[in-house]
């Protein structure tokens, strides 16, 4: 005989975790739909109506990127490399600080700063 217990099966117990995950995939995939959108408008449809759908499709900004002389796909790659490099020192120096400041001194936040650096990094891992 059964009693009044019901056991959740899989499908309704994971209810919470697709509607999270559906909102994270909307707020992910969103700003690239966006970009892609407006990249097929002018400039004045741009700045005027941001959020619909260009009302005469138009490749002007693409021809504008690739044919001006100063834009190259090589000086793109070396801006991001220059730039991803100085941000990897800066970090890793400015961690290694805070990890040897966490493990040779005591103080009174140490405990909260730990945790909420645990925090933040785990934060920074999602997407």
């Amino acid at each position: 005989m059964k009693t009044g217990n019901k056991v959740k099966s899989g499908k309704e117990s994971n209810i919470l975790l697709y509607i999270i995950l559906s909102l994270w995939a909307i707020t992910t995939i969103f700003p690239f739909i966006w970009v892609i959108n407006n990249s097929f408008k002018d400039r004045r449809e741009i700045v005027s109506s941001s959020f619909t759908l260009p009302s005469q499709f138009t490749l002007e900004n693409y021809e504008r990127i690739f044919s001006n002389e100063n834009f190259t796909v090589l000086g793109a790659y070396a801006n991001s490399l220059i730039i991803s490099a100085t941000v990897c020192v800066v970090v890793i120096l400015f961690a290694s600080l805070f990890a040897f400041a966490m493990t040779r001194y005591i103080f009174p936040a140490n405990k909260f700063l730990y945790f909420l650096s645990i925090y933040i990094k785990n934060g920074y891992e999602t997407p």
